[in-house]
């Protein structure tokens, strides 16, 4: 059976203090969280890096696992040992606003023969600290997920948000050639790209609708990841792939750049607004919480009937599809 791909370009989260967060609003991503009084807070306070990675564990929408999720839990009979042993690092924009793309990261993963880890003392990945020039906080943060990871007991150490990995793998430059910072980093994978180098199960549902992929900045740029997203699309029943141009140019998300330059990002983004509406898709896919984000509001002030998500979603939806 074909199936529609279907993901609302809103979605509503809750922040710190059970606010209700919408994704998606009539403008550009700084404004995208103004009905929960996010701006105010984003305005006032001297580090935006700071409040945004400040939720605490007990704050996160995907839940942590103890025990670890397991592809045998209460559906096989005789368990077999997993493939691999991995953890998500689920982020915080990604863990607050897209908690529904790390659900479909962990369904994926338990398909293709992993139990994931998820853990509850996760820390910011220190990132848009590093953007905002809190160096020394992001250093900080860096050896409290090194710590709490501890990543010789994982196969890989996994992450939807390239804007996370991108940072992730450089641990050990950021914390001086820790030993423990660098062996952190070697365990980093996109998810994406971990599915190829395993050899993932290709789905069989098929799906339909027209599929564009662009690429994230952090991806592309900074972790030179391309191929692996494309194959994984390539290889979903049904969809046709259609072309976007200048796919390799930045959407104007860049980090914090949307909310310290919201002109300057805004005419970034109109430029890529308008290559999707040349490409003809009524599907975009981005592998970066960000990018998705600053799409989703540049389509919706657009008027474009275009959804936008993650790779990963659309593999998990081709895997329910019967």
């Amino acid at each position: 059976m074909m199936s529609s791909i279907d993901s609302s370009p809103t979605d509503s989260r809750t922040s710190p203090g059970s606010t209700p967060v919408v994704a998606c609003s009539s403008s550009l991503s700084c404004e995208c969280v103004v009905e929960a009084g996010w701006m105010t807070r984003l305005r006032t306070s001297p580090m935006l890096a700071t409040w945004l990675c400040s939720c605490s564990p007990s704050t996160k929408r995907f839940p942590a696992s103890s025990p670890p999720l397991m592809m045998n839990a209460g559906t096989d009979p005789a368990p077999r040992p997993p493939l691999y042993e991995v953890a998500l690092f689920t982020g915080c924009l990604a863990d607050q606003l897209f908690a529904d793309v790390n659900e479909a990261t962990v369904q994926v993963l338990l398909r293709n023969g992993c139990d994931v880890d998820v853990l509850a003392a996760e820390q910011c990945c220190g990132a848009l600290h590093i953007h905002n020039g809190a160096r020394d906080q992001a250093k900080d943060l860096a050896r409290a997920n090194v710590r709490v990871f501890n990543a010789g007991r994982y196969d890989a150490i996994l992450t939807n948000a390239a804007g996370c990995s991108a940072e992730l793998r450089h641990y050990g430059e950021l914390l001086d050639d820790d030993e423990d910072a660098k062996e952190f980093g070697k365990k980093i994978r996109d998810i994406s790209e971990f599915l190829v180098e395993i050899g993932y199960t290709p789905p069989q549902g098929k799906l339909e609708g027209k599929v564009a992929y662009d690429e994230p900045c952090h991806l592309l740029h900074a972790q030179k990841i391309s191929a692996a997203p494309k194959k994984i699309l390539s290889e979903v029943p049904g969809i046709e792939r259609v072309a976007l141009e200048e796919a390799e140019a930045c959407c104007g998300s860049a980090g914090i750049y949307s909310f310290t330059q919201p002109k300057l990002s805004k005419d970034v983004l109109a430029r890529k607004i308008e290559q999707i509406k040349k490409s003809g898709c009524d599907t975009l896919v981005t592998g970066n919480p960000g990018c998705i984000l600053q799409l989703r509001c540049g389509v919706k002030e657009a008027g474009l009937p275009v959804k936008v998500m993650h790779p990963v979603e659309l593999l998990a939806k081709a895997y329910e599809t019967k």
